[in-house]
């Protein structure tokens, strides 16, 4: 882990504002951390400079466009510090990978792919084979359900947890058109761009991208603005639990959720189907922190879990809830041209 940055109070506190909504108006950030404007601009574009704030995005929820989330966890044999580069570039620059990180454990990677079925799944998974499988010793395919955020409470002392966003489950499917994806592109890549800025930059009124956005976020594709942060700058670290259960009921999932939300240091809560039944994932001061969770997680539902196994994800390569902007602005221009959605007309 890296040595931290040394931050004040006021700096976790827009941290923690940012990670809540991260197109929170600077007015209203300023007012809520105690600062004038200029000074919070001034604090925010410092944070981006030295690195904590690696970016900022919109939390699509992909499932409402016909797409399934599934983990797949890479054992390496063989590599060279070239050959793991290459791996993950290759992963990096993939157009349905959400979410690219280095692991330690029994998985040296995991990448989170974008398919609308197995099949589309099977071809992902045959195409990366094909490319980097010389280095690749084992993987293990772990379908998501559900996935739920947890605010980063943890960064403001007695903060209240913020209500979670999700993504998952069997929503009712949303039509976009090209102007709604474009939108969505640019929030996925800046979640901060002003609507101004993205309305110049697709040749469209601000009212149209106000209207856009607000149809968007009501219809719950998307979910929320959340800011990437570089844990080692900011003394954290990120661990994980694929944890193996008997048997889950409406009941304790409504109490592990509760769990959850009462462990300031977890940030998601992940629902799969395949070698484990769930994944616990937190922000933490280190390893030792983790464990004392795990054993409080394992002791509060002793009946249910079987077993678990550790990974610590020690770097975030990629995170983007909307990489097939590109191929699916192909698929519509081949189909028709732009109109406006159904529920604006």
């Amino acid at each position: 882990m890296e040595k931290s940055l040394s931050l004040d109070k006021k700096d976790f506190k827009i941290l923690h504002e940012l990670d809540y909504n991260a197109r929170i108006p600077l007015t209203k950030l300023g007012k809520k951390v105690g600062l004038s404007p200029q000074v919070t601009q001034y604090r925010m574009q410092n944070l981006i400079k030295r690195g904590v704030i690696r970016g900022t995005m919109a939390v699509i929820d992909v499932h409402r466009l016909g797409f399934y989330t599934y983990r797949v966890y890479l054992r390496f044999q063989k590599t060279t510090e070239q050959d793991e580069k290459k791996i993950i570039d290759y992963f990096i620059n993939h157009g349905r990978t959400l979410w690219v990180v280095s692991t330690s454990g029994r998985w040296d990677m995991e990448v989170v792919f974008l398919a609308k079925n197995p099949i589309q799944l099977n071809n992902i998974i045959r195409d990366f084979k094909r490319e980097v499988g010389e280095w690749i010793k084992n993987y293990s395919v772990s379908p998501a359900l559900v996935n739920y955020h947890f605010g980063r409470s943890y960064l403001v002392e007695g903060a209240e947890r913020a209500k979670s966003p999700l993504y998952g489950l069997e929503p009712p499917k949303e039509e976009l058109d090209a102007l709604d994806v474009k939108i969505l592109k640019a929030l996925s890549m800046d979640g901060r761009e002003s609507k101004q800025e993205i309305a110049k930059k697709l040749s469209v009124s601000f009212n149209t991208v106000k209207e856009r956005m607000k149809n968007l976020e009501k219809r719950g594709v998307i979910q929320t603005y959340r800011i990437f942060i570089d844990l080692d700058k900011i003394g954290r670290a990120f661990y994980k639990a694929m944890i193996t259960t008997r048997g889950l009921s409406e009941e304790i999932e409504k109490k592990m959720l509760s769990f959850c939300t009462w462990e300031n240091s977890v940030v998601y809560l992940v629902e799969t189907v395949g070698e484990w039944d769930l994944e616990l994932e937190a922000e933490v001061k280190d390893e030792a922190e983790f464990r004392k969770i795990m054993s409080s997680f394992r002791n509060a539902f002793s009946d249910i879990v079987q077993d678990y196994e550790l990974l610590h994800v020690y770097k975030e390569h990629k995170v983007n809830y909307f990489p097939m902007a590109d191929e699916i602005l192909e698929k519509i221009a081949g189909k028709k041209p732009l109109e406006k959605h159904p529920s604006l007309k």
